[in-house]
């Protein structure tokens, strides 16, 4: 069977991208190349890039194809993959039904390479660890299997997907990715795909491993640098199982937060029964312009607006958006309630990535119950509104992320409520309501933390600020009761690295917990 291995570029910026990116002196692209070669039944390698990219990876005189597309274009399903992938941290998962392998993905041009070969493994050019070994084994699962496609639960970075034409050709045909293949559809119910022979067996060090490895981001470079020094010389040929294990040993907190959520404003129009009511002062342009200024200066954080208030009513919020522009990635959380068609385009128009509404029911008697005002219509008339601009701006972002926090009060909606929304706009997601480390009244339909304590998740990669500027341990510190900062006195790092520090070795000793901690149920959620 004669099989292509396409790394497309596509989602890549002109500037800082794959080719330009270096890991131990040389370009990204150059190992995920090398590394892809050592599989013996791949006997093409073809890079797919924008014209604004093409003189950097020709200049690497790369033993691949390289396939000029021209000048730079936006494709809306390829920007919306692009955005889903910025929030996801498994192999699948992600937001629009996406896997690690969609990035970059445009059936076009998996078409026309595909028409030359019987098959077509497609790799993020970011994966400079990718394991032969996996791919090895697509190949071989293809060569004696019936399935169009095969894949593996490698983690980002380690692996990537088989298409074979015929697969390819559906998915063109039906204007989809890869990653709805793998993905619960509500028009078309099967079993998980990850139980059939369609899904290569890895071992479970690798199955399971809850690592990246795709070298996207400065941080993920550093890390990766320093995990595998102690293979120098050999990290070429290295399998996944020996990285992962040098992975492992290295503390994964960075020297910044990954993700950074930071509530603009306590108002808000509705008053959901899911979250406690606070009254604190809006967050200043001049606070705000410090927290901005510290995460644009790494290139994998992410910014969350939302909080206990709605960011729409600030009364700035049209210009404090303006302030995001060099922001990797910003999502929005709002209610989505009387908003003014001015404010909805500048959500389109500016630098949002994610729009996550909050709507946690079908009915307008569920709707009123739970979130204290009768609005369902509106909301679901925005959702449209917001549609609308977006396909006449020729976008695919925002995307909308209708959420659904789940309460007994609702549960018999839910099921309804999923298939609908996903179906919809391809997007939604279910929430488990919080009690705030005991401070609001348990809504959980089941309690889900598990029997044995382990260190919290959370605090490994997220950090709070309330709009009083006040920055918190933790997110469910909702009435800003164990402040360790404060937005103008001390920076988003110092606190990362030094007061946080603290509070992470704690969870790691399993001794001298925090009062808010010993009290949370949220500690295993990511």
């Amino acid at each position: 069977m004669r099989t292509a291995a396409l790394l497309s570029m596509l989602h890549e910026p002109s500037q800082i991208n794959s080719a330009s990116r270096r890991f131990r002196d040389q370009p990204v692209v150059t190992w995920t190349v090398a590394r892809v070669r050592q599989c013996s039944e791949i006997s093409q390698i073809v890079l797919a890039v924008w014209e604004d990219q093409f003189k950097d990876v020709q200049s690497l005189f790369l033993p691949a194809k390289i396939k000029n597309l021209g000048p730079r274009r936006s494709i809306p399903t390829l920007d919306a993959i692009t955005v889903a992938q910025k929030w996801s941290a498994g192999w699948r998962g992600g937001l629009m039904a996406s896997c690690c392998w969609d990035r970059g993905y445009l059936a076009s041009v998996v078409v026309e390479v595909v028409s030359e070969v019987d098959a077509v493994v497609l790799v993020d050019p970011s994966s400079g660890l990718v394991d032969p070994q996996i791919l090895h084994r697509l190949v071989r699962a293809a060569e004696s299997g019936t399935r169009d496609y095969y894949f593996s639960q490698a983690p980002p970075g380690l692996g990537g997907v088989l298409l074979k034409r015929t697969m390819v050709q559906k998915l063109a045909d039906g204007n989809a990715h890869p990653g709805r293949i793998v993905h619960y559809l509500p028009e078309a119910p099967v079993l998980d795909p990850v139980t059939s022979d369609a899904c290569i067996e890895l071992p479970l060090s690798v199955s399971r491993s809850t690592e990246r490895l795709t070298l996207d981001s400065e941080r993920q470079i550093r890390r990766i640098s320093q995990a595998t020094e102690p293979l120098n010389g050999t990290l070429l040929v290295a399998d996944s199982d020996r990285i992962l294990q040098r992975l492992g040993s290295i503390d994964p907190t960075g020297e910044f937060p990954r993700e950074i959520t930071v509530e603009l404003t306590t108002r808000r129009n509705s008053r959901p029964v899911f979250l406690p009511v606070v009254n604190r002062d809006d967050l200043s342009a001049a606070q705000f312009s410090s927290i901005v200024d510290e995460i644009q200066r790494y290139d994998d954080a992410r910014l969350v607006l939302g909080g206990l208030g709605d960011p729409l009513l600030h009364p700035c919020f049209e210009d404090l958006l303006d302030r995001c522009q060099q922001i990797h990635t910003v999502g929005l959380e709002t209610d989505l309630i009387d908003v003014s068609e001015q404010t909805l385009r500048a959500i389109v128009e500016g630098s949002i990535d994610v729009v996550s509404v909050h709507l946690p029911a079908m009915t307008r008697s569920t709707y009123e119950s739970i979130m204290g005002i009768d609005s369902i219509v509106q909301v679901i008339e925005n959702i449209k509104k917001l549609i609308l601009i977006r396909q006449s701006r020729g976008k695919g972002t925002p995307i909308i992320v209708p959420t659904f926090t789940k309460l007994s009060s609702n549960l018999a909606e839910m099921e309804q409520w999923y298939d609908t929304w996903l179906g919809a706009v391809g997007s939604a997601v279910i929430v488990g309501p919080s009690d705030y480390a005991g401070k609001m009244p348990d809504l959980s339909v089941a309690q889900m933390a598990p029997p044995l304590r382990k260190p919290c998740r959370r605090i490994e990669s997220r950090l709070t600020v309330w709009s009083d500027g006040s920055i918190s341990m933790c997110e469910q510190d909702a009435f800003s009761q164990f402040s360790i900062g404060k937005i103008g006195e001390t920076s988003l790092e110092s606190v990362w690295k030094t007061r946080l520090k603290g509070i992470r070795d704690s969870h790691r000793c399993g001794s001298g917990l925090p009062v808010l901690c010993q009290s949370c149920q949220e500690w295993h959620r990511p």
